[in-house]
Parts: structure tokens; C-alpha cells; sequence
């Protein structure tokens, strides 16, 4: 076999691979943990990971790391040596040394545990789970990163596809109404569209993240029959109309915060056009289509969410006290952290008497950041900081290119909205630990560092390419 058609057959494994993860992490794993229909699919989820890392291990483009994408690659064996700091055994002297550990100590003496070595995490069970809970976003972007070009694009247009799926579904649950067979995981958010979640705000935060794309291609679209005259209007009301579908299903989920993204998508979609070249008057006019449309889709679909926010308390919401008792928790730990996965644990060994409920536990603090210090301590901030580095480094100079953008660098600023949506969110939920947005994020990840990596690799030809024509000026001039 010649290597031509080993890379070939490599590549169509690889894609398909890619796309199953993508099509079971968003509809067969997003509802509650510890159900037996969840836990089967996160078991094949987590079983085709691993074979698409080691298809992309035998692609010849699959492990490669150059410019930006080097910090990912740290980023990466930062996460593996957090596995090992976590999960490596220590002697009980030294363990028992570490914040937090001391009163665990009595409390396992008293119930005949004997001392011994033990590893970092106060649950290694937990920690293990949280590690391999992370290899299906690894998978999609090293899947992604190893594809070409219309690879990736396939990838995302299964994701857009799924989107809509998700949405056709939202709007049968909401139509069927509460006692409907459609909801999955009842009786979780009985109410509004949740498509294959359990939870609305995960929901509409996936509708979110997608939303970027189909701005882009509209955008996209435009520019290409924008030549054309009256003609170019019935072309774009497709993708317009797709658009309007994305809006209208997100308030449908009564989503607060899937409301403050949609707003921040809008905005970052008045950016995408303006960086794309067109006029002022071109923007300005779009910007007054948008209001008017969001105007709309409030008026049909916006009724509920309008009134979750009016009736919104910020004084009584039990977020902002479950978040003061994380930081407290994530000092009592200290430099370390209690484990990855050990969130209700640690909580609750902390928390206030009022926010003990024997009936009820704080399962997440909702917001990630807070989460992931107390779990991972100093090193999960530095691994953070390290992912917001890398995320600037390809995302600010994507944005500052002043040329006309083709598809392929559309896509790349879309997929930056999108993480930057994700990221936003992730201060108010924890979204970002359910598989199907983990493996979404993933893919957005390398659509945004391939376009990167791709910039990377052309800026020498061009600096070579200067070079040479420098030379040969200079030798025109010798000769003359």
C-alpha cells in the first residue's frame, strides 16, 4: 500500500471517528450524572475518544504542534502532569501534612481506616472520571487539527445539523408541553425547549455557540453575490431565516443567560461584518435589521425569559453564597486543591450549617473558574491563564487582519466568538463539564488554531518570498 493511499484511508477513519464523538456527545450525553442510559453512552463516547487519539497518533498531521499551537501542546502535558501530582500516592506523613487533609485524617481513623499512602485527591475515583471526561474534547481537536480544511468544515456542518436537530426537538417539547414524552430527562426543566439536555442554560448555551457560524456564513454569503442585484436577497433569506431560527429557539429555552449570549453573539456578528470589509452604512443598516428582528423574535417567542429576568433578584440568588463558600473551600485546600471531581466533597466539609441540606447538596458552584481552583489549586490557575494566553495569541491577530476575509478565516473569527461565548458562560455555569459543549468547544478550539497555524506557516513564505525580491532589486541596481 503506498503511502498516499494509507494517509487516505487514515484520513476517512479519522473523520468518521471524529463525527461519531461529535454526534453521541450531543445527543445521548447530556443529562443527569449517574443515569444508566448517560453512563452507557459516556462509556462508548469515552471508547471512541481513544480510538480517534490513536487514529490521529498513526495520521502523519495528527500530533504535529508548531507556533501558537505549542501552547496547547503545554497546555496539554499540563494536564497530564495534574494527573500525575493528583493521583500518584504519597506517604500518609506527607499527605497528612497538605490543607485540608488533617480532620480527614480523624474522620477516617474513626470509621477503621487505616493509615497509609494516599494520593493527593481526596476521591482518586472522582479524579480519574474528571480526566477521562476530558479526552472527547482532546479527541475532536486533535481529530480536527489532523483533517484538512474541508474536513473541518464537514465537522461543523454535522455540529450545525445537530443544532437544528436539537432545535426541532425544543420546539416539539415546547408545543407538546410539560407532561411531553419528548423531554428526555424529566422531570428536569419542565418547562421551555431543552432539546437532548437536561438543563436550559446548557441548551441554550450550545444554541449560543453555534449561532457565531450561521452569522458567519450569512455574512460569508453576502460578500460573495453581494454583485449580483436583487437576485442576492432570495439567497440569503435561507441563511437569514436559519439565523432567526437560532434566536427564536434560545429564548424558547427561557435562558437568562442564553439571552445575555444571544446579545453578545449579535454584537460579535456586527463585528464579523465590519471586519469583513464592508461599509459603515452597510453595518449601521444591518445593526438596525438586527434590533428589529431581535424586537421580533422577543415579541413571539421572548415572553417567559423576559419575565425570568424582571423577576430576577440579584440579592437572593443562592449562586452568589455558594460562590463565596467555594473560595473559602479552595483556601482550605490550599496550593493544591481537595482533587478534580471532588467538588461536593470538599464543599461541603466547608460550608455554612444554613447551606447544608440533608435532603439536597450543592452539586457545582456554577461558575467552573472557582470550581476548577478548588479541585485543581494553583496548578489548575496556571493551566487557565496558560489556555487565555494561547487564546490571545491566535484569536487578537485573527481579528486584526485587515484583508477581506475568505471562508476559511470567517469561520476561524466565528469559532473565536464562539470560545469566547463559552468562556463568558463558564463564570455563571458549568456547562463546560456536559460532553456535548465540551466536545463543541473542542472543535472551536482547532477550527481557530488551524486558521493560526495555517497564518503561521504562510507568514514565511511571504517574509521568504520578500527576501527575494529585495535581492534581486539589489542586484538590478548592481548591474545597472
Amino acid at each position: 500500500m503506498s503511502a498516499d493511499m494509507h494517509a487516505a484511508r487514515t484520513g476517512r477513519a479519522l473523520f468518521w471517528l471524529a463525527a461519531l464523538v461529535l454526534v453521541i456527545s450531543q445527543t445521548l450525553c447530556n443529562g443527569p450524572d449517574g443515569i444508566a442510559g448517560v453512563v452507557i453512552a459516556e462509556t462508548g463516547l469515552l471508547l471512541l475518544s481513544i480510538a480517534t487519539i490513536a487514529c490521529c497518533m498513526l495520521s502523519s498531521h495528527g500530533l504535529r504542534f508548531s507556533g501558537p499551537d505549542r501552547l496547547l501542546a503545554a497546555l496539554l502535558f499540563g494536564i497530564a502532569l495534574l494527573a500525575m501530582i493528583q493521583l500518584v500516592p504519597l506517604p500518609h506523613a506527607l499527605w497528612k501534612s497538605l490543607a485540608g487533609r488533617s480532620n480527614l485524617t480523624g474522620e477516617m481513623q474513626s470509621i477503621g481506616i487505616a493509615a497509609g499512602w494516599r494520593s493527593l485527591s481526596v476521591s482518586p475515583m472522582a479524579s480519574e472520571r474528571s480526566l477521562l471526561a476530558l479526552l472527547p474534547a482532546i479527541a475532536i481537536f486533535l481529530a480536527a487539527r489532523a483533517l484538512s480544511a474541508m474536513g473541518r468544515k464537514r465537522l461543523l456542518r454535522i455540529a450545525m445539523a445537530l443544532g437544528l436537530l436539537s432545535i426541532l426537538l425544543g420546539i416539539a417539547q415546547v408545543s407538546d408541553g410539560p407532561d411531553s414524552n419528548l423531554r428526555p430527562y424529566r422531570p428536569s426543566n419542565l418547562t421551555g425547549a431543552i432539546g437532548f439536555f437536561a438543563n436550559r442554560n446548557h441548551y441554550g448555551s450550545m444554541l449560543a455557540m453555534l449561532l457565531p457560524f450561521s452569522i458567519g456564513w450569512t455574512i460569508q454569503e453576502f460578500l460573495r453575490v453581494r454583485e449580483a442585484g436583487l437576485a442576492w436577497t432570495l439567497r440569503l433569506l435561507p441563511l437569514c431565516g436559519i439565523t432567526f431560527l437560532f434566536v427564536i429557539a434560545i429564548l424558547l429555552s427561557y435562558s437568562r443567560s442564553g439571552l445575555l449570549l444571544t446579545a453578545i453573539a449579535g454584537a460579535g456578528g456586527l463585528a464579523l461584518l465590519w471586519r469583513s470589509g464592508v461599509g459603515r452604512r452597510t453595518v449601521l443598516a444591518v445593526a438596525i435589521c438586527g434590533v428589529l428582528g431581535g424586537t421580533l423574535a422577543l415579541q413571539i417567542a421572548g415572553n417567559n425569559v423576559v419575565s425570568r429576568v424582571v423577576a430576577l433578584d440579584v440579592g437572593t440568588d443562592t449562586r452568589w453564597p455558594v460562590q463565596a463558600t467555594t473560595i473559602a473551600a479552595a483556601h482550605h485546600y490550599g496550593a493544591f486543591g481537595s482533587g478534580l471531581g471532588t467538588f461536593v466533597h470538599a464543599y461541603q466539609s466547608v460550608a455554612p450549617d444554613y447551606q447544608v441540606d440533608q435532603n439536597a447538596y450543592v452539586n457545582h458552584a456554577n461558575n467552573d473558574y472557582l470550581e476548577f481552583w478548588l479541585e485543581a489549586g494553583w496548578p489548575g490557575v496556571a493551566l487557565t491563564i496558560l489556555f487565555f494566553v494561547w487564546y490571545a495569541r491566535v484569536a487578537i491577530p485573527l481579528w486584526l487582519a485587515s484583508r477581506e476575509p475568505n471562508i476559511g478565516t470567517m469561520i476561524a473569527r466565528a469559532a473565536s466568538l464562539s470560545v469566547l461565548l463559552a468562556l463568558t458562560h463558564t463564570a455563571l455555569e458549568y456547562q463546560l463539564r456536559k460532553p456535548g459543549i465540551m466536545v463543541l468547544f473542542g472543535l472551536c478550539c482547532a477550527l481557530l488554531s488551524a486558521q493560526a497555524a495555517g497564518s503561521a506557516e504562510r507568514q514565511p513564505a511571504r517574509l521568504r518570498a520578500d527576501g527575494a525580491g529585495r535581492r534581486r532589486t539589489k542586484r538590478q541596481r548592481a548591474m545597472d
